[in-house]
């Protein structure tokens, strides 16, 4: 499968939004949000995203775009404990998995951290083949556990993955 992996741009906002619609509609406990609370979203709030993640090292939201297509999305943002970022919005059309799409949309915002001084990235997760798959990316059960948000019976899970060791850290 073709693709390109590239950081958002302001010009996005309209992919973003449907993709991550999309991404809410298929995979509903992946996420902590739901379809419902995005759905009626400002479209200035779209453009906010789009800005803020395309420049900077807190935040960087990445697209996996087949054409002009989105197929694939990841975010990193800035955690608050120190040279850490997590992992989120991370989602892959079903039609592009295991294709490369998610282990290509995972390393490209790993690189990204650790061009911005991070040695961990961190995610929540809560269904097995995807717990697989960031198994398979390098990442690690790191003990953690919280309620989903918006279900609160299903249980995410934390995972990280060293990106280099810091003695001094």
């Amino acid at each position: 499968m073709d693709f390109v992996t590239r950081r958002i741009t302001l010009a996005d906002a309209p992919q973003l939004r449907t993709i991550r619609l999309r991404a809410l509609q298929t995979d509903p406990l992946a996420f902590g949000s739901t379809y419902e609370r995005e759905i009626d979203r400002d479209p200035k709030a779209w453009e906010a995203w789009a800005t803020t993640h395309s420049t900077g090292i807190d935040k960087a939201t990445f697209l996996a775009l087949r054409g002009d297509t989105a197929i694939g999305i990841a975010a990193g943002m800035r955690e608050l404990e120190p040279k850490t970022y997590g992992l989120f919005s991370m989602w892959v059309a079903p039609e592009a998995r295991r294709t490369g799409v998610g282990r290509t949309l995972v390393d490209t915002v790993a690189k990204w951290v650790a061009q911005n001084g991070a040695i961990r990235l961190e995610l929540w997760v809560t269904q097995a083949p995807a717990i697989a798959f960031y198994e398979q990316c390098g990442f690690a059960d790191d003990g953690r556990r919280q309620p989903l948000p918006h279900t609160p019976t299903i249980i995410e899970k934390g995972m990280t993955r060293v990106l280099w060791r810091d003695d001094r850290t």
